[in-house]
């Protein structure tokens, strides 16, 4: 029999593998397309869901991200990634200008003021043009209470000056608009209500907006999920290099959903969408590569992606890593992976961190914060089925002072048909690529 330490990194090996499985099957699925939907843009029927409308919004989904010369780089087909997390809110514009004369005069001094970052000095010199109903001070100031750099997150007063930024008519200000209303993630009503926003900028040609209301379609959040629809709307975007278009798009290829799963395209769509940025694109990507979906895996090019996913600060590309540097695929230290990735709010790098903790794997064996941590991740709202039942089965193990586990004693040992089912041995499915599998994740809705 394994010693303990085998037995439980197997277990969660397996649990994940089984995720990197379903990707691995998806990107061989056969789909037919529909054909294309014309004149969405402004005239698709809205409705609420027939399925659950809430988001996966995480806190550590990027979406697309700023650049940062500082930031790590990868060479991406001659391209270089720089990449770094965008704040939570969608910033106007105006605050990215690099000529100044790009920013309206009567603003420019509240823009100045939060470049230098005085946050309450930018809400200071723009407060009495947003009480004049300007649409731009509008939209910075809820910008300024969404983030927090008012001095405050006042997501009430973010809510309120993003509604009349909105209702004033700029068309940044309404996606901004919709953009928080999703985040908010409270009702299916405000899901509805973002949608609403969007299609109204989508109306007057934003590509941006366009994309939004067409990743809600292949979602089905806030509106009736149509991914023929959808992914109508993502191709217009996508032809204007929207970098939240060329993900989804790339995905849509990937899963077969409203598009004919093609896995070249996806990788073609995907890697646009990495050079512009975006952050799960480039997990997404990496994944891709590490399949079998493109012909023979190049996991040494996956790990890069995967590194500067991580590096930009996106939790899941972090227990991703941990996972590669437990097999030795990836530098670093496993349990140094989780933790960053269970600061940055990843469930699965959470209890990956406790199972470190409980064998004394890089860390100081703390069999009590182990079971804090793991307590922590089953009682957590967003804890999926799969890796409820796993953390379930770790603490019973921890429950027993030493030796096999007894009849009444729920084992570690992971079901013999989640690797049998999938053609594989243990051992083969423990040296796959145990990251999250990729799916149409609506936290790209964010920003």
């Amino acid at each position: 029999m394994a010693d303990r330490s085998t037995r439980i990194f197997l277990v969660l090996a397996l649990a994940l593998a089984t995720v990197a499985l379903t990707f691995v099957s998806i990107v061989k699925r056969p789909s037919a397309a529909g054909p294309d939907a014309s004149g969405i843009a402004s005239g698709a029927a809205s409705g609420v869901a027939s399925r659950d409308a809430s988001l996966d919004h995480r806190p550590d989904a990027a979406g697309q991200i700023a650049e940062n010369p500082a930031a790590a780089a990868v060479d991406v087909e001659g391209d270089m990634l720089r990449q770094r997390p965008q704040g939570a809110g969608v910033a106007p514009k105006m605050i990215a200008a690099e000529n100044a004369g790009d920013v309206r005069r009567m603003l420019r001094p509240a823009v100045e003021k939060l470049k230098s970052g005085d946050g309450a000095g930018a809400l200071a010199l723009a407060l009495p043009l947003a009480d004049a109903g300007d649409a731009d001070a509008l939209h910075l100031v809820g910008y300024l209470h969404e983030t927090g750099l008012s001095g405050a997150v006042n997501p009430g007063l973010a809510e309120a000056f993003y509604e009349r930024a909105a209702a004033a008519g700029a068309a940044e200000a309404k996606i901004a608009y919709g953009s928080f209303l999703l985040a908010q993630n409270r009702t299916p009503a405000d899901a509805v209500r973002a949608a609403a926003a969007f299609r109204e900028a989508a109306a007057e040609g934003e590509p941006h907006a366009i994309a939004k209301l067409g990743a809600l379609y292949m979602e089905g959040v806030g509106v009736t999920r149509d991914p023929i629809v959808g992914a109508s709307l993502l191709e217009k975007a996508a032809s204007q290099d929207d970098p939240d278009a060329l993900f989804y798009l790339g995905m849509a290829h990937v899963t077969g959903e409203g598009r004919a799963a093609d896995p070249e395209t996806a990788r073609r769509l995907l890697s646009r969408a990495v050079k512009a940025g975006h952050v799960e694109a480039a997990y997404n990507l990496a994944l891709l590569h590490r399949s079998d979906a493109l012909g023979p895996p190049d996991a040494a090019f996956a790990a890069k992606l995967m590194r500067a996913a991580a590096d930009a600060g996106y939790a899941p590309a972090m227990t991703a890593m941990g996972l590669y540097a437990h097999r030795g695929e990836a530098e670093g230290a496993a349990a140094d992976w989780f933790e960053k990735a269970s600061e940055a709010g990843d469930l699965q790098g959470r209890f990956l961190l406790a199972v470190a903790l409980a064998e004394g794997d890089g860390r100081s064996k703390d069999e009590g914060e182990a079971q804090r941590l793991a307590r922590d991740v089953a009682g957590h709202p967003g804890v999926s089925d799969q890796l409820a039942e796993n953390v379930g089965r770790f603490l019973a193990r921890l429950a027993v002072a030493s030796g096999p586990a007894s009849e009444s004693t729920p084992s570690v040992d992971p079901p013999v048909d989640q690797a049998a089912n999938a053609g594989e041995t243990p051992a083969a499915v423990a040296q796959m690529s145990v990251a999250p599998a990729p799916r149409l994740r609506a936290s790209a809705l964010r920003d």
